[in-house]
């Protein structure tokens, strides 16, 4: 299992489920990975996934209200760290919706984080065989798209918030 995170409620962990060819041992050796939901509260928890295991979901992260998960993809799941989007999905694995289309430019968006109010998604971008990337902004249904700070571009990898008090 790969970045877990809490739901705001504190009662489910969203997380990668990465599944291994049997007796495999190294990261090469993963044929899917599927997000899935664990309810903490129920008496015996286990995990529901949410979405199919071909496309290689990463990296998700709940809206403040939890009625989405972000996440992002690659294009070809052969080809994980190369051309890749953002995608939302409710908690019950319905509403599937790309909220990016870097990968059409030969690019990647990963490692998203919502903003504390839920209006905008944080996340990290740059052209695919590049040795920089920038961390950026885009409101939550994809749109009006902006460096991350107000002095411009920044380099850097997951970006997180704190709750605001």
């Amino acid at each position: 299992i790969y970045a877990p995170r809490w739901s705001p409620d504190s009662s489910k962990v969203v997380l990668e489920y990465v599944h291994r060819r049997d007796g495999s041992i190294g990261f090469d050796d993963f044929d899917a990975g599927e997000l899935v939901i664990v309810d903490t509260t129920a008496a015996k928890p286990k995990a529901v996934p949410i979405t199919d295991g071909s496309y290689w979901p990463a990296n998700p992260d709940w809206s403040p209200d939890g009625k989405h998960i972000v996440f992002f993809a690659p294009l070809d799941p052969a080809k994980f760290d190369d051309e890749s989007d953002l995608w939302t999905i409710e908690p019950d694995g319905t509403g599937l919706k790309q909220i990016t289309h870097f990968a059409d430019e030969h690019a990647s968006a990963i490692h998203p984080d919502y903003t504390p109010d839920g209006t905008r998604i944080a996340f990290v971008t740059g052209k695919v065989g590049a040795d920089t990337s920038v961390m950026v902004t885009v409101a939550a249904d994809g749109s009006d798209l902006r460096p991350a700070t107000g002095g411009g571009d920044r380099a850097g990898l997951h970006p997180r918030f704190r709750p605001t008090p």
